[in-house]
């Protein structure tokens, strides 16, 4: 296996994750928690995945305004897998499944 720049970054999201994991649960739970209380905030019907791109483009602003900050690109990078989840897009095969 490589040790290249993008799987470092893409090694490093998946342990992001894992940790926010068990942090605060599962994203389904989490992030229709996050969902119900949008839609009291803003009288719309926002699902798990809109609060996924939600967060998505908070940390694009971010970087929008401080390129420099690690942490929101691998942000970015798990909000878009997460929103990828709960769209019901389907997965990739694992890599040792042949094609």
């Amino acid at each position: 296996m490589r040790n290249s720049p993008i799987r470092r970054i893409l090694e490093n999201c998946a342990d992001i994750e894992a940790e926010r994991w068990m942090q605060y649960g599962g994203i389904t739970d989490n992030f229709g928690d996050a969902a119900v209380i949008a839609n009291v905030l803003t009288s719309r019907e926002l699902d798990a995945r809109d609060v996924a791109l939600v967060m998505l483009a908070v940390k694009l602003a971010r970087i929008g305004e401080r390129s420099d900050h690690a942490d929101s690109y691998d942000d970015a990078i798990n909000y878009l897998a997460i929103a990828r989840v709960l769209g019901g897009i389907p997965l990739p095969p694992p890599p040792d499944t042949p094609a």
